[in-house]
């Protein structure tokens, strides 16, 4: 074989290659959206804090939903452990992904593009796990890598370290102001869930923390929005 056709032969080669893994890296990432599947009529499909069924309840999707975002899946497909990470209407959850199939727009989500980064933003929380929180506790992210907000009684600041769906928040000094027991207790979860973030999902108006076994701990909207 002369070097030309070795050169042709290489060429296509790694042309081959690359399209196999290619085809692979987008059946592991699956499709943008998902769509409910064999559903019984009216029946919702149950969003969790966490990547099995047995995690608390947080929201629901209707039966007929299209358009819900999708932010990865684990476990084997087809089996009780296959659970997908969705979006739908600014909450994020677990469900399982036994029903679900590809969907199409519009976005269902509705929480704007996916953010590159959290630095410039500020953020009230809604919700920690499955209860519903307020935006008196509060976090914003500066663009010299600290962090400073509220955890409904104490101010706090620290640092943060983000990579591509990756977030680490801390140390963080906190001021010692005692409050009464409802602040106490939202700062207890507060400032745990913040500690405990090791994973993000971010767009333009929704932040979910989740802890490194993909467990959703905080859920914030943005304040400071265009």
């Amino acid at each position: 074989m002369n070097r030309l056709m070795r050169a042709i032969c290489g060429g296509a080669l790694a042309a081959a290659l690359l399209a196999v893994a290619n085809s692979a890296l987008s059946e592991a990432d699956g499709p943008d959206f998902y769509r409910v599947a064999d559903a019984e009529v009216g029946e919702a499909l149950i969003m969790r804090v966490g990547p099995t069924l047995d995690h608390p309840a947080l929201g629901a999707i209707p039966g007929d939903a299209d358009g819900i975002a999708n932010f990865g899946c684990q476990g084997d497909a087809g089996t009780q452990s296959n659970m997908c990470l969705v979006g739908f209407d600014r909450l994020v959850g677990w469900v399982d992904g036994r029903l679900l199939a590809e969907g199409g727009a519009p976005d269902r989500f509705s929480a704007g593009a996916r953010l590159r980064g959290l630095a410039g933003s500020e953020w009230g929380a809604t919700r920690f796990g499955a209860e519903e929180a307020t935006d008196d506790a509060w976090i914003g992210f500066k663009s010299d890598g600290s962090v400073l907000g509220s955890s409904g009684c104490n101010r706090f600041t620290g640092a943060f370290q983000e990579g591509v769906g990756t977030l680490t928040i801390g140390p963080l000094a906190v001021s010692r102001r005692a409050c009464p027991p409802p602040q106490m207790a939202l700062e207890s979860k507060m400032l745990g869930a913040l500690e405990a973030a090791r994973r993000k999902v971010a767009a333009h108006l929704v932040l979910a923390l989740l802890d490194e076994d993909g467990a959703v701990l905080a859920q914030f909207a943005r304040r400071d929005f265009d």
